[in-house]
């Protein structure tokens, strides 16, 4: 689908969950070789040298040849619409086109801040980045929004916490665990809002899982910070229940850990 250069805006560009491109007309074919110029550039979110995205996009083949495509592909985004701004050394997205990405990112930073609430765009990180696309650049950027959503659910926590929606909170923490299990900070949210909600059974049980799996996937014990929070709980029980409490040989106490 062919569209007018003289329209200067209502393009929007869906990399969650798929490549879709709508513009003013509504969605428009995209040859995947253009699909992958335009991911590109778009998670980039800002000026990108020819020469580096050549050699991104096109890493079989020499500069020379890399050059051609991207030329190429240049010339058959420049037919769909007014999508990129290309310069003699530089290319970048065209301020109107929108990328849900972009819009991913500034409303988890919004969200961070306390500006708005979290439940219009939570949804957003369960779709999986451009499925199927196995090139590199997709792989870290799949990995940085993973570690966006971990951030947002940190200050989900925080936020639910200070307003008293302690079980808003858990179910935060709760999806921050399945996201990195080994994370402890997201561990200790968890058992610390148990402990907030004087819930001591559910504090006490998370705890000793969590120790169990610390012990048999990295041989360590939790962080004495960890501990600290059902400290009191465990000097309250039986020595029976107590010594059940800690992995066997007690871990190391320190080593290699997710944060």
């Amino acid at each position: 689908m062919s569209t007018g250069h003289n329209q200067p805006a209502g393009w929007s560009l869906r990399l969650l969950g798929g490549f879709e491109l709508v513009g003013p007309q509504g969605t428009v074919e995209v040859p995947p070789g253009v699909q992958k110029l335009l991911a590109y550039i778009a998670l980039q979110g800002r000026s990108v040298t020819r020469s580096r995205v050549a050699d991104d996009l096109w890493p079989e083949v020499d500069a020379t040849r890399a050059a051609t495509s991207l030329r190429s592909a240049l010339w058959r985004v420049n037919r769909l619409g007014p999508l990129l701004v290309a310069g003699p050394q530089t290319i970048r997205l065209s301020p109107v086109v929108a990328v849900d990405v972009t819009d991913l990112g500034e409303m988890a930073a919004r969200l961070r801040d306390g500006a708005v609430d979290d439940a219009p765009f939570l949804g957003s990180f369960n779709l999986e980045l451009l499925p199927g696309w196995q090139d590199e650049w997709v792989t870290l950027e799949r990995e940085r929004l993973r570690q966006l959503e971990l951030q947002v659910l940190d200050s989900l926590v925080e936020q639910r916490v200070e307003r008293g929606r302690l079980g808003e909170a858990v179910d935060a923490a709760i999806r921050a665990i399945r996201l990195e299990p080994l994370r402890e900070s997201s561990h200790r949210d968890l058992i610390r809002i148990y402990v907030a909600a004087g819930n001591r059974t559910a504090a006490l049980t998370h705890y000793e899982g969590f120790a169990k799996l610390l012990h048999r996937e990295l041989d360590i014990a939790p962080e004495p910070a960890t501990t600290a929070l059902v400290q009191p709980f465990l000097r309250s029980r039986p020595q029976r229940q107590r010594s059940r409490a800690q992995p066997r040989g007690g871990g190391r106490p320190s080593g290699s850990r997710p944060a």
